[in-house]
């Protein structure tokens, strides 16, 4: 994987992890990788034909299989059958070649936040039409999951979270308590629940809980106590997913080499400092 660093991330075909691999070198290369995880060791897969930069992002699997991911700076979606190594790529709407995350959701279909356009884009996994929902008032999807509703969740970069229903194509918007909140990653967990990270300048980290029930869905939010935060610095609780332990677990960045955990029994974080890191 020479000049490039892993990006995405998704469980996939043959009891793999798969990685997006976003390409800091000075020739365009589309780059993914397998991670086996029983030996830790990773394969990488450099794809021939795309037409992308190879600054990937968000990766996720649909229902057969196949792997899509994100060209973020040219604005693609990109398809990729492990097994016959068939490559498909469309173009989204853009705006300035912003892009959020991905996931496989309803309708079966690829649905991908897309902040520059305000829309929720819907690509349907065989004829790769792309169907864009714009959301109101100005809304950025960027975070996306899948809830236990059914609905898309997103996040927006601001003190909002956003819902959209594929089933009546509606959106409602529910304000998190710290207003000063920045919400970035999120994700589906346990207890039929999902959570989210929410950060900003000057502002507390915290870990949000949203319970999903239409218009009277609730949001809550618990501090991140352990991260030291300085004056000016914004974006350290970042990516978050649900653990096979039970727990929801996140990432701090950048300054921080830290991932947390959070127990949405107790409502306890802790917070887990890289052994490497000399600042740490």
């Amino acid at each position: 994987a020479t000049n490039a660093y892993p990006e995405g991330i998704t469980s996939g075909p043959g009891g793999n992890l798969w990685v997006t691999l976003a390409n800091v070198s000075d020739q365009p290369k589309t780059q993914i990788g397998s991670i086996n995880p029983t030996t830790k060791q990773l394969n990488v897969i450099q794809l021939t034909g795309p037409q992308g930069q190879g600054n990937l992002g968000g990766i996720t699997t649909d229902s057969s299989g196949d792997l899509w991911f994100l060209d973020i700076p040219s604005s693609l979606v990109e398809e990729y059958n492990p097994s016959t190594q068939a490559f498909h790529e469309k173009s989204l709407p853009a705006d300035d070649g912003a892009l959020g995350d991905i996931v496989y959701g309803p309708n079966q279909a690829i649905w991908v936040a897309n902040p520059g356009t305000h829309a929720l884009d819907e690509v349907n996994t065989q004829t790769l039409a792309v169907t864009p929902f714009t959301a109101p008032n100005g809304l950025q999807p960027n975070g996306l999951a899948v809830g236990p509703d059914n609905a898309l969740w997103f996040t927006t970069g601001t003190a909002t979270i956003g819902r959209f229903d594929p089933a009546t194509s509606t959106f409602q918007a529910f304000t998190v308590p710290n207003s000063n909140s920045v919400t970035d990653g999120i994700t589906a967990g346990p207890n039929s629940l999902l959570y989210f990270t929410a950060t900003g300048v000057d502002a507390i980290d915290a870990i949000g809980v949203i319970t999903p029930a239409g218009s009277a869905s609730s949001i809550s939010e618990f501090p991140i106590p352990s991260v030291d935060f300085f004056f000016g610095e914004s974006g350290l609780s970042h990516g978050i997913t649900a653990g096979a332990d039970g727990n929801v677990w996140f990432t701090l960045t950048p300054s921080k080499e830290e991932i947390g955990s959070f127990n949405p029994t107790t409502k306890a974080i802790n917070v887990f400092t890289d052994a490497n890191d000399p600042n740490g």
